[in-house]
């Protein structure tokens, strides 16, 4: 279903993009340029070379876990962008998908956790998610849903 995108993260480097862009406009956001050649996909496996990055991103699942894997260009300004706004697609003919509310806790250096409520094909979904990093980040760049930045 396409409002079930609930978690969305996105690993970049360079400059700090708040927003996806446009599929037409290339480096209009934080999205990346792949190919199908630099893709692998097995029942539990998915890998992909982001290719705007230069980041192997590989992801596989357990029960009720996602595991991701981010291999960062060496002496790269490494991100990772977690948007709870985006959905593939916020209107369908049948139902529309709201955002009601989103949450995210900086926990400590490694840690952070939070939620989002959204309805769509269910009247109301609380999906909740706790990201724990293999290395500490360094700081962390909060914004709201119309992209303004809130250092913290």
């Amino acid at each position: 279903m396409a409002d079930l995108c609930d978690i969305l993260l996105m690993p970049t480097t360079g400059e700090v993009k708040l927003n996806p862009g446009k599929a037409e406009e290339k480096e209009s956001g934080y999205r990346s340029a792949f190919s199908h050649q630099q893709e692998s996909a097995r029942p539990g496996y998915y890998q992909v070379m982001l290719q705007d990055y230069g980041i192997n991103a590989e992801l596989t699942t357990a029960s009720h876990t996602g595991m991701h894997r981010y291999t960062f260009p060496q002496n790269s300004q490494s991100h990772i962008v977690i948007d709870l706004d985006h959905s593939l697609n916020k209107k369908r003919d049948y139902w529309q998908c709201h955002i009601i509310g989103a949450e995210i806790k900086v926990i400590n250096d490694h840690t952070i956790e939070g939620y989002r409520i959204i309805t769509g094909w269910a009247r109301l979904r609380k999906v909740y998610f706790h990201a724990e990093f293999s290395k500490p980040f360094d700081s962390v760049l909060m914004a709201d849903g119309n992209h303004q930045p809130h250092a913290t």
